[in-house]
Parts: C-alpha cells; sequence; structure tokens
C-alpha cells in the first residue's frame, strides 16, 4: 500500500474473476469466478524482507456452483467479522448463498429464500450476542449477513437461525448491487441498477 507496485500475478481462474474478499485475521484472501470455482489463498509477509510476500493456494471450493449456469453476473462475497465464515452468492439452480467454513473450506450449509441470483452479501462488522442466554452459560455471539440480488429482496439473515431475520419485499425497482454497513452494525446501506441508493436503520437491540 506504500508504492501500489504489483506484488503478484495470478492466471489461475479459467474465466473472468468476479468477487475477492480479504480475511479479517489478515491469513487468507477468497477470490470467485465464473469458472465456477472460488479459491482460498493463503498469504504472508517474509520475515525481515521489505514488501517481500509469499502466496500459497491452500484450497478450491467446487461443491456449491457445480450446477451454476456461466451467465456472468456480479459475486461480491463477504467474510464475516470473526473470520469463521465466507458468504458466496450461487446462481443456480436454486438461488442461494453459500456458507464456506474456515479452516476445513466445507460448504455445507446454504441460506435458500431468494427468487432471482444473488449478487452481493455483506456480513455486519458487528457480533452481536444471542440474546437470553442463561446466566450460568457463557456468552454467546451471532454474526449477522445482508443479502440481495435480481429478485429486489433484502434479506438478513443471523449465524444461529436458518431463516431470515426479516425479508424486505420489492424494497427497490431493480437488482441490488451492493450493500455496505455502518462500522456499528446498525445501519445499511445499498446501491440500486435503478439509481438509488437505500439506508435501513435497526434500532436498539433489534439485531
Amino acid at each position: 500500500a506504500l508504492t501500489f507496485e504489483k506484488i503478484k500475478r495470478y492466471d489461475i481462474h479459467q474465466s473472468m474473476v468476479k468477487g475477492i474478499v480479504f480475511d479479517p485475521a489478515n491469513k487468507f484472501f477468497a477470490t470467485a469466478s465464473d469458472d465456477r470455482t472460488v479459491r482460498i489463498f493463503r498469504y504472508y509477509k517474509k520475515l525481515n524482507e521489505y514488501n517481500n510476500y509469499e502466496f500459497q493456494m491452500e484450497h478450491v471450493v467446487v461443491d456449491p456452483f457445480k450446477k451454476s449456469p456461466l451467465t456472468s453476473y456480479f459475486r461480491r462475497m463477504s467474510w464475516s467479522p470473526d473470520g469463521q465464515h465466507i458468504a458466496v452468492p450461487t446462481n443456480g439452480p436454486v438461488p442461494s448463498v453459500a456458507i464456506i467454513n474456515r479452516g476445513n473450506w466445507g460448504s455445507d450449509i446454504s441460506l435458500i429464500g431468494h427468487e432471482a441470483p444473488v449478487e452481493v452479501c455483506s456480513f455486519s462488522p458487528t457480533l452481536f450476542q444471542i440474546a437470553d442466554t442463561p446466566a450460568n452459560e457463557e456468552i454467546k455471539f451471532q454474526t449477522v449477513v445482508a443479502t440481495g440480488g435480481q429478485d429486489r429482496t433484502l434479506a438478513i439473515w443471523s449465524t444461529c437461525n436458518s431463516r431470515p431475520i426479516v425479508v424486505c419485499l420489492d424494497i427497490v425497482d431493480s437488482s441490488i448491487t451492493d450493500i455496505c454497513w455502518s462500522p456499528d452494525g446498525e445501519t445499511l446501506y445499498f446501491s440500486c441498477l435503478d439509481g438509488s441508493i437505500t439506508g435501513v436503520k435497526f434500532g436498539a437491540r433489534e439485531l
């Protein structure tokens, strides 16, 4: 970032790269492509060497994307703030969001509910305490992810429930293209192909 010098180039995907996301713990990054794969890279800086990095491909995630058509669309991924999950839009045969687990890079969980391809996922930067934790148990936390796409629907999900917290239908007049949370995790903004930017604010303790 000091000089914006190109450090490394990978010609490793077979089609256009549509998404890239960095691990909040600073050990990995992931790329998603129209070649129906997500590739996980491990990177680290060599000790005592200025601007010298080692990159190694750790894993190729294929299973959630095997039946996806090759139609080109956005795949804006998101890495959860605790580093445990990556959310990746998939495009069929049922529109969904694949959740990839850190470490074993398994993808046995999918968020299903959208009626058209999902184009963007975005985790809130905040961890939320799960309500009503008994006093004698350790406090548990959940992450919250927002998803949107071509069905003009915004959905909010949490890691402790297979169903969305809330679904906002026909909230805009065209596809949702990007989502961004405020740093406190209480407000999100999303852009749309109709030219609008919409803000959604959650009440105290609502999430």
